[in-house]
């Protein structure tokens, strides 16, 4: 039969160192053959037991990541929860203050464009007020009556508000479609959501640029586009702004605006995205579901039975 051999060859000289012959040596391999078979099976073996135990270890450091992760997250909302009704009294105060010496300057005043003047020093007070309560709202987790809201006047209102930050600097261009149908919600929390996003819009342009200001109807959902042509966020970054007390302003910035955004669009149903890239700006899309009617839930019901 045929069996696996390991054959040298050695040649034979004489005293003169001519060849005189050649020496064959030949050696069983099957012994041999068969230890490194088993070797090899040892060492694959090992190498997935070595691969299953690492996947095993890289699992569990993963999942010890996302715990810690919770946790800080968790000490972070715990602080703030902490820190909201401090905030809240001491702003408050001043600005209930601002109103009231407001409300006397108003009935003393006979000049009608000064007096419509005070009421806007009161209305922009009052929006502070709502801003405090809704930042408030962020770390106690109260409920909010929503009405029918035009999405169009809640941005022409933030436009207002932000118009001072604005207008030496930046151009806006607006593209607001004139029949968009009415959504639910709270104008302040919305206004307060636009106002954050347009402003991170202007301090990524520091040296000016345009600010796009979109609205829009698609798949049955209201859409706002808000587009800057600043100097973008990195990539890496992009999935870390909606977290919370995450900032790229160093100093400037809590790190609490697109946190608690997120979390006010989130309670009107709708959805936020950001779409950037270094170099060439940022855009930041909202959509928000329309209001079903009471006919179309009427034959949706009629639908189902059927």
């Amino acid at each position: 039969k045929i069996m696996p051999f390991n054959i040298s060859m050695t040649p034979i000289l004489d005293k003169d160192k001519e060849t005189i012959g050649t020496a064959f040596i030949g050696r069983d391999m099957r012994q041999m053959i068969s230890i490194l078979r088993q070797l090899k099976e040892i060492n694959t073996t090992l190498e997935e037991k070595v691969k299953e135990r690492t996947n095993e270890l890289e699992e569990a450091n993963q999942i010890l990541k996302d715990a810690q992760s919770k946790l800080v997250l968790s000490e972070k909302m715990s602080a703030m929860s902490l820190l909201a009704g401090g905030i809240s009294h001491e702003i408050s105060n001043p600005i209930m203050a601002i109103i009231g010496f407001a409300d006397m300057l108003m009935s003393s005043e006979d000049d009608e464009g000064n007096r419509l003047k005070l009421q806007k020093i009161k209305n922009f007070a009052f929006n502070c007020m709502d801003i405090i309560n809704k930042f408030c709202d962020f770390a106690m987790k109260p409920g909010t009556e929503f009405e029918d809201i035009s999405i169009n006047q809640v941005i022409e209102d933030t436009l207002l508000l932000a118009k001072n930050k604005l207008k030496y600097d930046v151009d806006v261009i607006k593209d607001l479609q004139s029949d968009l149908p009415r959504i639910k919600g709270e104008s302040n929390e919305l206004q307060n959501v636009f106002i954050n996003i347009i402003l991170n819009a202007k301090d990524a342009m520091p040296e000016g640029g345009r600010l796009y200001v979109r609205t829009y109807l698609q798949n049955s959902r209201v859409f706002v586009s808000i587009r800057d042509t600043g100097k973008g966020i990195p990539q890496n970054l992009i999935e870390k702004i909606f977290e919370p007390f995450f900032t790229t302003k160093e100093s400037r910035g809590t790190g609490l605006g697109l946190s608690v955004g997120q979390e006010i669009i989130k309670a009107h149903g709708g959805n936020i995205a950001v779409e950037s890239e270094e170099g060439k700006g940022t855009s930041v899309i909202v959509c928000f579901p329309i209001p079903e009617k009471a006919e179309d839930r009427k034959q949706a019901t009629e639908d189902r039975l059927k």
